[in-house]
């Protein structure tokens, strides 16, 4: 980062700092949690922020490592617009490292280094903008896969057990809705008796007077009760955890997953931030305050991968991590082709169990090779060149993308190029005899457990293979499962998944989405790609909002109703009688 750069990121973090420090601990993190919690159509435009999950977690990161000032206030919507506005703009600072600076623009800029930027520069974005993009199902059902055959382990090394912070998860979790259970149950009851009153009040039953009175004796205990329940909104008592758990379990809960307001040594939107680590705020010795569930799962395991990767049990985790992503992806593939594909796994190319395929899915003709990786991106550089240098060599190492295609093709060559394929299990027994002319197609898969952003739904940018050889596709493996059960949900076939296929290939270097999920949500809604994909177009850019229609599905299949809404001007509005299920 140039040096005029870093003096305006400076002065905009510390601008946002003295911001933040007037207003009280309870005001803001009350504010994040109805900003990202509640079922929103298009939380972008709902909060008028870029990357509202991070930032208000990097904003909730500031608050808790400054202190307030003396006499802090309330937080309110005019407040609020300032903070986005500081918030926008240092994001968007990280945003101009890739620009050239003036001296960069006089001069010749050669391909390499358009190439380094176009390569890091969604990299970086995506690394520090976005986060686990998953529901919490499908990571506590990883957590569960991956970690739990280690228990007793961890609960040595840590002094709590996989199991119980599972299980402190779920009761936080079932806490925070029996409170929204209580806010709906008073409000149903005031609601009733507001339209029993009006009813009497026009059938000249009952009088201005007479409504008071009778009011005050019905409504008063309700009047408190939702007062209170309204004030307890987002806290846990730890006395409720104590009785519930082991305190000693509680007491290493807290140490680890729980943050006071104090100052630290915490600004920059790229540093490791307290917050996410331990996104529980600690109000007083009495309450604890959440305002990110999400998040608390996120930190959860995030502190099981550090723990035991630290330990001599690392190189096992990472077989077992492996293998349980092959076998979800197996497994999850199997819901949508049933008992009309044959599965393979752990396929090898000779007897002497050399060259292993992960899963081979043989169906009409088509056969899918699909190569399954558990690895991630590490942190890019901030140096352009230096993070597109990380990047490459992450997206080709044994566990990266790079890795899976050479693998995949190495098959798909090896049975064009013979009349008949032998292929064999690890005890070198013959599985499949593999016959050429039998043979339609065949597609390569890549499937990674962790999410590569823009680097898997484009591959143009980094993956090295022969111009006259089409795309693989690549997708992480909480966007498979989405993907899938969006497919099914909507009454998508086998048939439509390989159109996906086809038409992801087709198309694949003129796509240019930070998600999948985008990609596919378009599919769903156009029934095809055909109408973007032949636009006289070098790339078209997807928008997070095109994946909408697999949160819609999710909602929809949870029972769950959108309540916001937007105004003739374009403002989100929250229908609240609507949310508390008056309407």
């Amino acid at each position: 980062m140039n040096s005029e750069l870093q003096e305006e990121l400076e002065n905009k973090t510390n601008q946002l700092i003295d911001e933040i420090k007037k207003y009280k601990t309870e005001s803001v993190l009350g504010i994040i949690s109805s900003q990202i919690q509640l079922p929103i159509d298009n939380i972008f435009e709902f909060t008028g922020l870029s990357s509202p999950y991070r930032q208000y977690l990097y904003l909730a990161g500031l608050l808790l490592s400054n202190k307030s000032v003396d006499n802090p206030k309330v937080l309110d919507e005019n407040d609020l617009k300032e903070i986005k506005t500081l918030l926008e703009e240092i994001t968007f600072c990280y945003s101009k490292m890739y620009f050239p600076t003036e001296q960069e623009f006089s001069e010749d800029i050669d391909d390499r280094w358009k190439k380094a930027r176009r390569v890091s520069m969604p990299a970086f974005l995506h690394y520090f903008n976005t986060t686990q993009l998953n529901y919490s199902e499908q990571q506590v059902e990883r957590i569960e896969r991956w970690y739990l055959p280690y228990d007793s382990f961890l609960k040595d090394e840590t002094g709590i057990s996989v199991s119980e912070l599972l299980d402190i998860y779920c009761f936080i979790k079932d806490s925070l809705q029996k409170q929204i259970n209580n806010l709906q149950e008073d409000f149903e009851y005031i609601d009733k008796h507001r339209e029993f009153f009006l009813d009497k009040m026009e059938g000249g039953e009952l009088d201005y007077q007479g409504m008071l009175t009778l009011s005050r004796d019905l409504l008063a205990g309700k009047a408190k009760s939702l007062r209170q329940n309204i004030a307890l909104i987002n806290h846990i008592k730890i006395e409720k955890l104590r009785e519930k758990f082991n305190e000693a379990v509680i007491d290493t809960f807290l140490k680890y997953f729980t943050i006071e307001r104090k100052e630290r040594d915490f600004r920059y939107y790229t540093q490791n931030n307290p917050f996410e680590s331990s996104p529980i705020w600690k109000k007083s010795n009495q309450y604890i305050f959440i305002s990110v569930l999400k998040q608390v799962l996120n930190a959860i395991s995030s502190f099981l991968e550090k723990t035991i990767g630290n330990t001599d049990k690392a190189e096992s985790f990472y077989r077992h991590r492996g293998s349980s992503v092959e076998k979800q992806v197996e497994d999850i593939l199997q819901t949508l082709f049933k008992d009309e594909a044959d599965f393979y796994n752990s396929v090898y190319e000779d007897a002497e169990a050399h060259d292993e395929h992960d899963l081979l899915i043989f169906y009409k003709g088509k056969i899918l090779i699909v190569e399954s990786k558990a690895s991630s991106l590490r942190e890019p550089f901030r140096d352009p060149d230096k993070a597109f240098e990380r990047i490459k060599s992450d997206f080709k190492s044994d566990t990266g993308i790079q890795k899976a295609y050479n693998q995949a093709k190495k098959l798909k060559d090896k049975l064009y190029s013979s009349t008949k394929t032998k292929l064999f299990n690890e005890n070198g027994d013959v599985v499949k005899e593999v016959i050429r002319e039998e043979i339609d197609d065949i597609y390569l898969i890549s499937i990674t457990s962790e999410d590569w952003g823009a680097l898997a739904s484009n591959l143009s940018l980094l993956l090295e293979k022969e111009d006259s050889e089409p795309y693989p596709w690549s997708c992480n493996l909480y966007n498979l499962e989405s993907l899938i059960e969006g497919f099914l949900y909507k009454g998508f076939e086998i048939a439509d998944f390989i159109k996906y296929l086809d038409q992801r290939r087709k198309y694949h270097e003129k796509l240019f989405a930070s998600d999948e999920l985008e990609i596919a949500g378009m599919f769903i809604t156009k029934n095809g790609l055909d109408e973007i994909g032949e636009r006289e177009m070098d790339m078209i850019f997807f928008t997070p909002d095109m994946s909408d229609i697999f949160d819609e599905i999710y909602f929809e299949k949870k029972g769950i109703e959108n309540s916001f809404s937007k105004d003739e001007d374009g403002t989100v509005f929250i229908d609240m009688k609507k949310e508390f299920g008056l309407s």
